[in-house]
């Protein structure tokens, strides 16, 4: 039943997450983290400038007209600095440089000092100017010292970030070299000799493509221990978001109490360990293909001398880690409100602790990465970077080399597989702690019995004493202070098999407290209470408690499968029950679209369904309209005999119609017991007069 009841809740939540919100899933769970992913694992590229290292093919050197020509647009100037020399050599090698770069249509200039080049070819931050080049001419055989040909040509700092050797565009093949050989062309010239017409090149790097390529990596991996590390969290952090805020929406719309209130497991910790384990189960197999994907992706791109299946492994054993850590995070919350955001900002804030903090110890990497999932995720990264940079594969059974904490890597794999088991433990307590509402007062009989009486309540409380604020700093302040509510008070019922027993009185009678401490909703403060759980508990809260995603059919098949301690009901008998709820017509709408009466017709059926013997219904009526207040007593009368009945109201027609026996409440006290014609009788008759008097000592006389 255990498992049954497990993957009826998996079914249940891929329904809702996968099915009904497939888009939003699909981007959120697979293709956000996984375009993300790669992202960041190919940004290592985005590091330097793209370029091809080697050695290319020769080929001629371009003239100095074809060069200019082939710039690119915005550089159109170009400066030749004379240093003054005037009338000699220096100023036929400039002229002789004019005419091609002219004729390409750029201007050309001569100014007597370099320092004008600030002005003529002024450089932006990123070292680009709007010249083509120029050229310093320090000194020839006559003119300036030395007595030889000196000169020094000037270019972009941009210029090389991105070489080529298989093309011809290359920076130096454009700006640097045509205007070297105009120049040691014209120089020659001078003495009458030549430089040959076809002079070839051949571009090469200093560095080989897998010495470019090993460069980049060992940057790359550089920045990942340093700070990157925290991105490749982000990437798998939305199961964190999704999970959390799943959790606790089902909390604070009231659908898990329903569901363990009414599943018949005889050991009520499976309740809980159910729906915490199918919450998990359904968002592992949700997010199982981005986790896989992600781990080839950082292998391919990242980590290349380490095995495919290390990364694939760790990023399963990670998400599931994670996955675990959510639902005790998720615990928490009693509200959905933020609940997913402060997960998620709480672990990235983990991760962004582990990934600044300078040289962390041995030992706080053991405790940190133990305890934390966010933390176990970065020092991975940083770990199998730390290996890369160094151009080896990770050996798992060593601490990373040059890392400041000496942890070997299969710990981290280990506190993946400890944190999947022990973080939904955690949470359970946490539930436990702050919304349990387990007793020994409360005892259920799972075995079949010959008893009439299915529900035994004696000496039942609850108080509700004030605050420990209210007795200690109030009570100092405040003359009337706050006294314990008695919502129950020492109430003692029996329900007999078949029977439907109304629970009359005002609003603030206890009715609802009473019923709430029968379904195991509250712990009562005294008393016991005997139930006969053969065969499940139906529960009706007062207010409807459904999933807006689900259909009626989805909402009463999966109740059966939760509550049934045998064989489920087939398909027809599940149309038949909603059939006889009146809800044929909207058996495959969902409940967001039903009114609020059908909603109700919809909700007695999940509380019928499964066999439940004993049902307990919260002013069921209330709040509907007459024809539909007249179906749901339709419906009750039709399961008298067949099931123990509680039912709230504070309405006297409906307890009349609907009731075996009548308990009255009034401020927590049983005042009243019996069928509706014993009270009639007993306490139909008479009248009770007040009179308000100003004078009330003097009344008694006047009236006589």
């Amino acid at each position: 039943m255990f498992v049954r009841q497990t993957w009826t809740l998996v079914e249940k939540t891929l329904i809702i997450v996968l099915y009904r919100h497939w888009l939003g899933t699909l981007i959120r769970a697979f293709l956000a983290p996984i375009i993300f992913m790669f992202i960041i694992a190919f940004s290592k590229n985005f590091f330097v400038p793209p370029s091809d290292f080697g050695i290319g093919p020769a080929r001629p050197v371009r003239s100095l007209g074809d060069a200019a020509a082939a710039s690119a647009g915005g550089r159109n100037l170009f400066v030749a600095v004379d240093n003054a020399f005037t009338g000699g050599d220096i100023a036929s090698i400039i002229d002789t440089l004019r005419e091609p770069i002219t004729g390409a249509g750029k201007t050309f200039e001569v100014v007597a000092s370099e320092d004008a080049l600030l002005t003529r070819c002024p450089s932006s931050i990123r070292g680009v100017s709007p010249c083509f080049g120029s050229v310093v001419f320090e000194s020839s055989p006559n003119e300036g010292p030395g007595g030889v040909w000196n000169y020094t040509i000037r270019a972009d700092g941009a210029f090389g970030e991105n070489i080529y050797v298989d093309q011809n565009d290359n920076d130096a093949d454009i700006y640097a070299l045509p205007l070297q050989r105009a120049i040691d062309s014209a120089i020659a010239s001078l003495d009458g000799s030549t430089l040959p017409d076809n002079i070839q090149q051949y571009v090469f790097t200093t560095k080989t493509p897998e010495g470019r390529e090993r460069n980049i990596i060992r940057l790359y991996m550089g920045t990942l221990i340093d700070i990157l590390g925290l991105a490749y969290f982000i990437g798998v952090v939305g199961i964190c978001y999704q999970l959390t805020g799943q959790m606790a929406i089902e909390r604070e719309l009231g659908m898990s109490q329903l569901i363990e209130a009414m599943m018949p497991n005889r050991q009520r910790w499976m309740p809980q360990a159910a729906r915490l384990l199918s919450l998990h189960i359904a968002f592992d197999i949700l997010y199982f293909p981005s986790w896989v994907i992600m781990g080839i992706i950082v292998a391919v791109l990242n980590y290349t001398d380490s095995s495919i299946g290390m990364c694939v492994g760790y990023f399963i054993l990670s998400g599931l880690a994670l996955s675990s850590y959510s639902i005790a995070f998720a615990a928490l919350f009693r509200k959905a409100q933020l609940s997913g955001i402060t997960v998620v900002i709480t672990s990235i804030v983990l991760a962004i602790i582990i990934q600044v903090a300078p040289s962390p110890s041995t030992g706080a990497a053991y405790i940190t990465s133990l305890i934390f999932p966010p933390i176990n995720f970065t020092l991975w990264i940083i770990y199998m970077a730390y290996w890369q940079q160094q151009n080896m594969g990770a050996d798992l059974s060593l601490p990373p080399p040059t890392a400041p904490w000496r942890m070997p890597g299969y710990v981290l794999y280990i506190f993946c597989i400890i944190q999947i088991v022990v973080y939904p433990v955690v949470g359970a307590l946490i539930e436990r702690a702050l919304y349990g509402t387990a007793t020994k007062s409360r005892e259920l009989r799972y075995e079949e019995s010959n008893s009439q009486e299915t529900v035994k309540i004696t000496g039942l409380s609850k108080h509700y004493p004030p605050g420990w604020w209210s007795r200690n700093i109030g009570s100092r302040f405040i003359k009337t202070p706050n006294e314990t509510v008695y919502a129950v008070n020492e109430l003692s019922l029996s329900v007999i098999k078949g029977q439907i027993v109304v629970l009359l009185g005002a609003n603030g009678s206890g009715k609802s407290t009473t019923l709430d401490t029968l379904a195991g909703l509250q712990k009562p403060t005294n008393g016991t209470i005997e139930m006969d759980a053969a065969g499940g508990i139906g529960l009706c809260p007062q207010k409807n408690v459904l999933w807006n995603e689900l259909t009626v059919f989805e909402h009463v098949r999966l109740f059966n499968r939760l509550k049934a301690t045998g064989k489920t009901d087939s398909k027809a008998e599940i149309q038949a029950l909603v059939s006889d709820c009146d809800l044929d017509q909207k058996i495959n709408v969902r409940s967001s679209a039903l009114s609020g009466g059908q909603k109700r017709k919809c909700q007695l059926a999940m509380m019928l369904t499964g066999g439940s013997r004993v049902c307990m219904l919260d002013e069921v009526s209330s709040g509907l309209d007459p024809l539909s207040r007249r179906k749901i007593w339709d419906i009750i009368l039709a399961e008298r005999g067949k099931r123990s009945m509680i039912l709230t109201t504070h309405f006297l027609d409906e307890a009349d119609l609907l009731s075996d026996d009548i308990a009255v409440l009034s401020k927590g006290n049983l005042v009243a017991h019996g069928s509706a014609v014993e009270l009639k009788h007993n306490l139909g008759g008479g009248y009770r007069v007040r009179i308000y008097h100003e004078d009330a000592k003097e009344l008694p006389q006047q009236l006589v």
